[in-house]
């Protein structure tokens, strides 16, 4: 897929605001937007970023807390696709493990697709069009290194993503000794706490990084 070409004054633009590239509305009815922004390309809503290129703060906290990890890891997944940020920070570190990106729209992934970084392998990278729901009820038992979890509706996490069944389901699918990483966004102090508590029971050893609103959870499994 073929984005729409930024002209030099778009480039130039792009320093000083988020220059607009294109817009779409995503299967389930959210307004979504891609920007060109200092460089690199940004994916957002009206009230969330899920994309920032290499500068994506979720990807980038958690990949340098546990670069030992994703130095030596080979298999990733990635439920919430946005424009593929974790390939990008992970490139930025050359850290080149294979990578499935699940993302319920096929179009987010065309974009995330044609704005890979040219350094990361790209026979490395899988996309895939699916319900992360449905993807992580299948998935064999300990196949991935690391699974991280960024999925948003908005700033909220889909309802069937704050049970503990999935929660479950992703720690299944975790090799001993790899790595959970979730995303959240904590705009209601007692729903957040609520949930915390329920990531804990499945995963004692949680580890909560604050960034502003942006709580990033990390277990070992």
């Amino acid at each position: 897929m073929q984005l729409q070409p930024l002209t030099f004054f778009d480039k130039l633009r792009s320093w000083f605001y988020p220059v607009l590239v294109q817009k779409s509305t995503l299967i389930r009815n959210e307004a979504l937007a891609l920007y060109y922004f200092q460089g690199q390309y940004q994916l957002s809503t009206a009230d969330a970023i899920y994309s920032d290129g290499n500068r994506y703060r979720p990807a980038l906290i958690a990949i340098k807390q546990h670069i030992d990890l994703f130095k030596h890891a080979e298999e990733l997944l990635v439920l919430g696709t946005g424009l593929a940020s974790v390939v990008h920070v992970l490139n930025k570190y050359h850290c080149y493990p294979a990578i499935t990106l699940v993302d319920i729209d096929k179009e987010i992934l065309d974009w995330a697709a044609a704005v890979l970084p040219k350094d990361y392998p790209k026979e490395k990278v899988s996309f895939v069009a699916a319900d992360a729901m449905t993807i992580i009820q299948h998935c064999k038992a300990h196949s991935y290194d690391c699974l991280f979890v960024d999925l948003f509706i908005g700033q909220c996490l889909p309802d069937a993503a704050t049970q503990t069944a999935f929660l479950l389901q992703c720690k299944k699918a975790i090799k001993p000794g790899g790595l959970f990483i979730m995303n959240y966004i904590a705009t209601d102090f007692v729903a957040w706490k609520y949930y915390q508590k329920r990531v804990q029971d499945v995963y004692p050893n949680v580890v909560v990084i604050e960034n502003d609103i942006n709580k990033i959870m990390t277990a070992i499994v």
